[in-house]
Formats: C-alpha cells, sequence, structure tokens
C-alpha cells in the first residue's frame, strides 16, 4: 500500500483475540488455546475436541459450541460462559486481595506511654551474657489499631444472583489504663558496645501481675536491637522481637522506644510497636 507508514514502537503484542497468543509460523496464523490451535479466518479448530466424546451434540471442530456471542473457549476444551467467566475472574481476584487483607489484619499497631518503678533489681554473669532481675510496678496508657479489611473481599458477599457487594473495611482502635506488678529476667548479650551506642540479642522473660484483674500472664520475647543514648538522660531503642506467651500465641514485629529516668529508681518510657500475629 502507498504512503508513509509510522514504525512500530515497543514489542509487538502477539496476545489478541480472546487473549490467546498468535503463531505465525508457516505462514498459518493460528491462535494458541492450550489444547489446541484456532483458525480466525474460518471460526474453527482445525484439530478434534480432545474432550469430543462428552460433545456428541456438535462438530468436534466448533468453537464455543457454535455461540460465540455470548461465549468463549478458555482452553479448546469447551465453552464458558462470558457471564460465567466475568465471575471466574473476578473469584481469582477476589481471593488475591482477601489473602492481602488477611495479611494486614494479622498486623497491629501499638503506642504506649509508661511510668515504670523498680521495687528490686539485681545483675550477674553468665558467660558473656548479663542477667537481669526486676521486681517492677508499671502504671501504663496505651491505644492500638486494628483493621478488618479482609471482610471486604468475604465470599458471603455473593448474593444467590451471583452479584458481588462490597462490605466497607473497619477500623478498631482500642485505649487502656492498667497498673501492673512485674517479675522480669533479661539475658542479654551485647555483640557491639561504643559507649553511646550498642548492638545486642536479649531474651526476657516476664512473669506479670494485673493488679486491676489479679491475673498473672506469662511471656517470653527474644529481641536483636540497637540502642542509643545516655541511660542517665535519655535511651532510644530499636529492634526486632518475636514474644510468645503462656497460651502459644505469638507475634512478630518491630519496636522503637524512647525511655526518659525521672528518678534514680523509676523512668518514664514512650514505645512504638508494630507487629504480625501468627495465627
Amino acid at each position: 500500500m502507498e504512503g508513509k507508514w509510522a514504525p512500530q514502537i515497543g514489542k509487538e503484542n502477539k496476545y489478541g483475540y480472546n487473549g490467546k497468543e498468535l503463531d505465525e509460523d508457516f505462514g498459518l496464523n493460528w491462535h494458541h488455546y492450550g489444547f489446541r490451535m484456532y483458525d480466525a479466518a474460518i471460526g474453527r479448530f482445525p484439530s478434534a475436541d480432545p474432550i469430543a466424546e462428552d460433545f456428541a451434540f456438535v462438530s468436534p471442530y466448533n468453537y464455543a459450541e457454535n455461540e460465540p456471542v455470548g461465549s468463549i473457549d478458555l482452553w479448546g476444551l469447551q465453552r464458558v460462559d462470558v457471564a460465567g467467566a466475568f465471575r471466574y475472574i473476578q473469584e481469582g481476584f477476589r481471593q488475591y486481595f482477601q489473602g492481602g487483607a488477611n495479611a494486614v489484619d494479622r498486623t497491629s499497631t501499638k503506642v504506649s506511654g509508661s511510668h515504670r518503678k523498680e521495687v528490686f533489681k539485681s545483675e550477674k554473669k553468665i558467660g558473656t551474657a548479663t542477667q537481669t532481675k526486676v521486681v517492677r510496678r508499671d502504671a501504663t496508657a496505651s491505644a492500638s489499631i486494628k483493621f478488618n479489611l479482609s471482610q471486604y473481599f468475604d465470599l458471603g458477599n455473593y448474593s444467590a444472583d451471583g452479584t458481588f457487594t462490597q462490605q466497607a473495611p473497619t477500623v478498631s482502635v482500642n485505649a487502656a489504663v492498667k497498673t501492673e506488678d512485674k517479675l522480669i529476667t533479661t539475658t542479654k548479650v551485647e555483640t557491639v558496645n561504643t559507649g553511646s551506642t550498642s548492638v545486642s540479642v536479649s531474651n526476657e522473660t516476664s512473669s506479670t501481675h494485673n493488679l486491676a484483674t489479679g491475673k498473672t500472664s506469662v511471656s517470653s520475647k527474644n529481641m536483636v536491637s540497637v540502642s542509643a543514648g545516655n541511660s542517665n538522660v535519655a535511651k532510644v531503642e530499636a529492634g526486632v522481637f518475636n514474644t510468645t506467651n503462656i497460651n502459644g500465641d505469638s507475634k512478630t514485629g518491630v519496636e522503637v522506644s524512647v525511655t526518659v529516668p525521672t528518678t534514680s529508681s523509676s523512668s518514664l518510657k514512650l514505645k512504638v510497636e508494630t507487629a504480625v500475629k501468627h495465627e
């Protein structure tokens, strides 16, 4: 054809009709459907249907059981209603996004501020580690935020006619004030210590008695952390931790805290913690 043609920009798209790859080998221009090749020029498959015995009422070379207006042939085997195919694709995306939402739902962020007063403290060396035992009374105010996004993609949102109705995601915020007595045993190994900055690996076992409820709980916390500052002025600590309580529940997260001493035996601590609960 006469005239100037614009050069092709980018890679040629061979995935056209029904998203199937066009095979131009030997000049046949057939589309690859998976189980068979499709010839768009005649609207038929050149080879017989591998499961033709299940469809004796139509030709084994037909496309979408001769109903190309409202149906498609996904893999060269049998027709799929277009509306049904759309719901199939929609369901795939729903499951994909619900999986991501479930991961977010297991994540919580907690901000807390506490006043800590030590009643008793002892330290001893065990090899290269330092073991500290503290009896402490904590007065803590905290707020936590948690998401419930998975209901937005919940399967229960499908009605009988296949319509999918989305529910709005929810966010819950909980606030609490409590006073607790704690017996805390910490075993810490410092791997780097430059005076003002240290890197340490620690295991902390806490026995906590809640003065308000009278309940006692036990938890274990493993943490790798970096701390900086002067403990006599202010100390900043950041680390990755894993916590397990007496019920077997565990969570992994990131913690950042600032501790400021108020007297020789008490301090104020502000902590931000983001964690994923293991189910």
